[in-house]
């Protein structure tokens, strides 16, 4: 069992990283003029990153480099307290990458664990216009957002499920 334990991260340090990351895929539109995906773990409460998440993020890596084979142009990660962040530019048109990375978030075991976000100098592109389901939520099967605005589980709850599936996987492929 991996832990879920490290440094408690603040909002307004959140709110902070989530400007820094926007400005990087800002920047790797500009240079490379292609769709990129943004990938990070979903993982609810002040502890963004664990020897868990930390996991969970390389694999959720390796699975999308595989999908993505040889449209694969350039990829980084960055391994920081407010979580782990994966950026990839991608030879592909947006539509398609977006279809992709929803079918391994749909798909995969983990899937529903990670969080693949498609980007152009459009702006993000988003199941809706795809017209792919929305989230559901990792307990009850709800719309996963829905959940979290009313936050209908507590992280206590939201976690223990989480460590449930990643033993359960990580377990069969030990």
């Amino acid at each position: 069992m991996l832990p879920i334990s490290g440094p408690h991260i603040e909002l307004e340090v959140l709110l902070e990283s989530r400007d820094k990351r926007c400005a990087f895929q800002q920047q790797l539109l500009k240079q490379y003029k292609l769709p990129i995906v943004s990938f990070m773990v979903n993982m609810p409460g002040p502890i963004k990153r664990c020897p868990l998440s930390e996991k969970l993020h390389a694999l959720g890596c390796s699975e999308l480099k595989n999908a993505l084979g040889s449209k694969l142009v350039w990829s980084t990660v960055k391994i920081l307290d407010t979580g782990c962040e994966g950026y990839f530019v991608v030879n592909l048109e947006a539509e398609e990458l977006k279809r992709l990375t929803c079918n391994l978030e749909d798909t995969h075991t983990l899937g529903r664990l990670w969080d693949f976000d498609v980007h152009t100098k459009q702006g993000q592109v988003s199941r809706t216009q795809l017209g792919i389901v929305f989230r559901k939520c990792l307990i009850c099967n709800n719309l996963a957002s829905v959940c979290a605005r009313s936050r209908a589980h507590s992280v206590k709850e939201l976690l223990s499920y989480i460590q449930k599936i990643a033993d359960q996987y990580f377990g069969e492929f030990a």
